[in-house]
């Protein structure tokens, strides 16, 4: 947990857990949104162009501007799981889940599971219709353009230091 962010360690005291801090919630965005359109170049654009029509609908079925946490989270997961299911690339994969999971600390620290939050549908639709198109440049750029203002909408929730 301490290799996570989670926990920090004070010598001679044991743990106590980390503060949330604006600047890391940030970075972890700025990690997660570049490696996610990493492993989105890395996929098969044949594979993608086949998927898009699946995460057009997962985007679609989902079209509450607020939502709970843990409601968000798992569509969320869902979708983004089968936007990397074409990368083959198992380090970056692990890379982008362990990411993910110092940010999720961040979202159950702020906002808690039942706390509603702002999402935007549009976002995930406009990643699936550039895929369909079969314009994967713009479609990692549009992916990355929904973690930062994902990022943005949860920075809302973090107390400046």
């Amino acid at each position: 947990m301490a290799g996570e962010g989670v926990l920090e360690s004070n010598q001679g005291k044991g743990f106590r857990f980390a503060p949330v801090s604006r600047k890391e919630f940030r970075e972890l965005c700025e990690i997660v949104a570049a490696l996610e359109s990493l492993a989105l170049e890395r996929s098969d654009p044949a594979y993608l162009r086949e998927i898009a029509p699946k995460l057009l609908t997962l985007a679609r079925d989902f079209p509450d501007s607020v939502a709970e946490q843990q409601v968000i989270e798992r569509h969320d997961d869902e979708w983004h799981d089968l936007l990397l299911s074409g990368c083959r690339n198992e380090r970056l994969l692990d890379l982008i889940t362990s990411v993910k999971a110092g940010m999720r600390r961040y979202a159950h620290l702020l906002a808690g599971d039942e706390t509603p939050l702002e999402r935007e549908q549009a976002e995930h639709c406009r990643v699936a219709e550039l895929l369909m198109a079969g314009d994967l440049p713009q479609a990692a750029e549009a992916l990355r353009v929904n973690w930062v203002n994902g990022m943005e909408r949860m920075m809302s929730r973090i107390p400046a230091s």
